[in-house]
């Protein structure tokens, strides 16, 4: 399986600062064709960068920090993600309203590749907040019952010490998003997810540890496809019922011209 070599910055010392924001998200994109695809989007709000800038060491921190001075920040704290010549790593700024950061990509290859009859342990997210992850093949995300993929992931942060100080001040904090989300080719038979929006599921993990629970048929019948079959039989059949209606009418006409 391709490494899936998939970032993480270091920002404990920013959670000193209060009334501020940050958001550690993990996304997972399986597809139809069992391609697996991961992104993680780190970022912080204005008033973080600035309270990190405040205590720059170096004393170059500006009073009144721009948006350049900030970015400037926010690159120097991702440069060894940006820098990566993984060439399957795929860095892009992430800028939605007082946040900035960046949003990191990586292909992780076929989900057959990390899929096992049995598993001994459950896979850890906490493990893609070290700093790196590469999945091989004894990686097991999941795990087969028939033509069924169960998820073999769990989340315990309890071991890592830089997640155990961001969850120790995070209380301190207006915003702290930490979410693990996937999006499933199908919609799941069976899932523990906080949120459900259709074929997305969303764990929140900044309230501790979990199991990430869900189950999924790549044979599944998708019921969006369904609906949109029945729609184009109820079009299919509305045309029908007019067609047969005017042939009628003019069959009726074409009597009625006869008849005079």
């Amino acid at each position: 399986m391709k490494r899936a070599k998939l970032l993480v910055v270091a920002l404990v010392a920013a959670l000193f600062a209060t009334g501020c924001g940050m958001k550690m998200n993990l996304d997972v994109v399986i597809d139809k064709d069992k391609n697996i695809n991961f992104s993680v989007i780190m970022a912080m709000d204005n008033e973080l960068i600035d309270s990190m800038l405040s205590m720059d060491q170096s004393g170059n921190a500006s009073a009144n920090p721009t948006d350049k001075d900030r970015w400037a920040y926010v690159d120097e704290a991702f440069k060894d993600s940006l820098n990566d010549t993984d060439s399957n790593i795929k860095p892009e700024k992430y800028e939605k309203g007082e946040f900035k950061g960046y949003k990191i990509s990586a292909p992780a290859g076929k989900i057959d590749t990390v899929t096992k009859e049995s598993a001994s342990a459950k896979v850890n997210l906490a493990d893609m907040f070290n700093g790196d992850l590469s999945f091989d093949d004894s990686a097991t995300l999941f795990t087969k019952d028939g033509d069924k993929y169960v998820s073999n992931i769990t989340f315990d942060g309890g071991d890592n010490e830089s997640l155990a100080q961001m969850n120790q001040y995070s209380s301190s904090m207006d915003l702290f998003e930490m979410n693990f989300v996937i999006t499933l080719p199908v919609k799941p038979e069976s899932t523990n997810a906080d949120k459900v929006d259709g074929k997305t599921l969303t764990w929140d993990l900044s309230k501790g540890a979990k199991d990430i629970e869900f189950t999924f048929d790549f044979n599944a019948k998708d019921s969006d496809d369904n609906k949109m079959l029945y729609i184009i039989g109820g079009c299919v059949a509305a045309v029908g019922v007019v067609a047969i209606a005017a042939v009628v009418i003019m069959s009726n006409k074409k009597k009625k011209v006869v008849a005079e």
